[in-house]
């Protein structure tokens, strides 16, 4: 027997808005959309991440593929973060390695301090944080570093 769909939903929504406020300021919120009508008003099984950037006037839930670069990658990042602060809940196990390869790119300053907030809160929590970057600026912000150099 598999768990019902609107089920997951209650479990991680509420994990999804509290990392989106902690981590990210609350600029942003995403909502898990699981089902649709039908022209019909007969219900259709859906999945879809509904995003609304609440740092401006016309703050209109759409279809959160249609982000720009940095708006996804925040996205993405909150998305990930409550899929593993769910399954520490449900299973008990957390993740043990976070490998991320170039989460700060297309970020601004605001999102890039959001992302190393959320990466030092899952150290904290036992992680190994594992980051690739090509900026030495943000490189500079975390405490070890492995640099491969000039690579051709």
């Amino acid at each position: 027997v598999g768990v019902q769909r609107d089920r997951v939903n209650d479990w991680i929504q509420p994990l999804l808005d509290r990392i989106i406020a902690e981590d990210f300021g609350g600029w942003f919120s995403l909502r898990l959309d699981t089902q649709a009508y039908l022209r019909s008003g007969d219900p259709k099984e859906t999945f879809a991440i509904m995003f609304r950037n609440l740092r401006r006037t016309f703050r209109k839930e759409h279809d959160a593929r249609s982000c720009s670069g940095g708006e996804g990658k925040d996205v993405t990042l909150a998305l990930r973060a409550a899929l593993m602060a769910y399954l520490k809940e449900r299973g008990g196990e957390r993740c043990k390695v976070v490998l991320m390869d170039e989460p700060f790119a297309h970020q601004d300053w605001a999102s890039r301090h959001a992302t190393m907030k959320l990466l030092d809160r899952l150290f904290r929590e036992g992680n190994q944080v594992i980051v690739s970057s090509h900026d030495p600026e943000i490189l500079m912000l975390f405490d070890h570093r492995i640099d491969l150099g000039e690579v051709s």
